[in-house]
């Protein structure tokens, strides 16, 4: 195998990489911690479901931000909601020290995170394929999908360590101290901009042009397509999983994040072999077949009665997940002009925002027939919609490279 880190070659970005992967650790490490939190103050699934559709309703935005923040440098956006994130974390680590720590705090920064993510990811990740090259998109997007896995596997498995041993306090000092140095990692480093991320326009026309392009380019509308299913039918068992792990397995929270932990090793394990193997071809196969493979994982997981088989059936669904998530960024970046990337990755970012919904929709069953058979329920139904997807656009199941019209 050629060296994986190579992309990175260049030091703006490994700079963009290493700040990423800080992020990504305190996002995870975030979301099971504040799920776990979620559930010893109410007792209710459906909270857990607040919790992270407060995190992920940002999303929605997505377009309108990309549009909004493309006539400033990506350096400069970065770095203020690095800021945000960072202030955030510091006033719940005072009011946690303060004994003062309610729910509507934890669910107001999970707001401001959510904000923050719909913007440092699609702006941050543009900026790494820049920086790395595009003629190695493919590798560059692949070691990001690395960092996301280590961070997904590193982050709940912190979160709830820190929650057993450390408590509260913990999580909100690390959330500081890490969101305080990807700043500094920003700030230190100066960023190749593209033409289009300097020059002012108008926010709307920006808007109407990246939706034009995206319902003319099929590859891109069936991109978005899966990327919705995914994330209504098929990211939200994140939100169950704790709940499977506590009454269905009788998990600790260190327990339930190590179980988590197995979906994203299978993904950190598998992104190396779209590294080295991955070709422009095989783009629009890898993403569809990922995300077949991502739901039927985590309809296995309903059914998971130990905690040997649910972290089995993960680490299967994780291999799924790598080749999904390496594909959702590189078939809008390989077939996007320059001019229009940031506006259709933000397109990309508003069908993230499928996410807050499934997450809502997967509580209520939850509440209604309990959390693993919730997990059988929405996984089905995911299955079936990405078959309809699939059989409408085709284009997703060509062996052909992404490419401008």
């Amino acid at each position: 195998m050629h060296n994986p880190f190579a992309a990175l070659s260049a030091p703006a970005a490994r700079d963009l990489w290493l700040a990423g992967l800080g992020v990504n650790i305190v996002r995870w490490l975030e979301l099971l911690a504040f799920a776990i939190l979620a559930l010893q103050l109410t007792g209710s699934p459906l909270w857990v479901a607040v919790m992270t559709f407060a995190r992920m309703l940002p999303l929605l935005t997505g377009a309108f931000l990309a549009a909004l923040v493309a006539r400033w440098p990506k350096r400069t956006v970065l770095l203020w909601f690095l800021a945000s994130l960072t202030v955030a974390d510091a006033l719940l680590w005072l009011l946690a020290l303060a004994g003062r720590l309610e729910l509507w705090h934890l669910i107001a920064a999970a707001a401001v995170g959510g904000f923050a993510w719909t913007v440092e990811t699609p702006l941050r990740r543009t900026a790494l394929a820049e920086a790395a090259g595009l003629e190695r998109v493919q590798a560059s997007m692949g070691l990001e999908v690395v960092s996301n896995q280590v961070t997904r596997i590193l982050g709940p498995a912190m979160g709830g360590l820190l929650l057993d041993t450390i408590g509260v306090i913990g999580v909100f000092a690390t959330g500081t101290v890490v969101h305080a140095l990807a700043w500094w990692l920003i700030f230190r480093q100066a960023m190749p901009e593209s033409a289009a991320a300097i020059v002012a326009g108008n926010v709307r026309r920006s808007m109407a042009d990246g939706f034009a392009y995206m319902r003319r380019h099929r590859l891109l509308a069936g991109t978005a397509m899966v990327t919705i299913v995914f994330n209504f039918w098929g990211f939200p068992y994140v939100t169950l999983a704790p709940v499977i792990g506590e009454v269905v397995l009788g998990l600790s929270a260190t327990g339930i994040g190590l179980v988590v932990a197995a979906e994203a090793t299978g993904a950190f394990l598998a992104a190396f072999v779209i590294i080295e193997r991955a070709r422009p071809p095989h783009f629009a196969r890898l993403f569809s077949f990922g995300a077949l493979l991502f739901l039927l994982g985590t309809l296995a997981f309903g059914f998971a009665v130990t905690p040997t088989l649910a972290a089995l059936v993960l680490f299967t669904a994780g291999i799924g997940m790598a080749g999904f998530n390496a594909m959702q960024i590189s078939l809008p970046i390989a077939a996007t002009p320059p001019e229009m990337r940031i506006r259709v990755m933000g397109i990309i970012t508003v069908a993230i925002g499928a996410a807050p919904f499934g997450f809502l929709h997967a509580g209520l069953m939850a509440e209604w027939l309990g959390a693993a058979t919730a997990q059988k329920l929405i996984a089905t139904e995911g299955l079936l919609a990405l078959a309809l997807v699939l059989w409408r656009w085709p284009e997703l199941l060509r062996k052909e490279a992404p490419k401008p019209l």
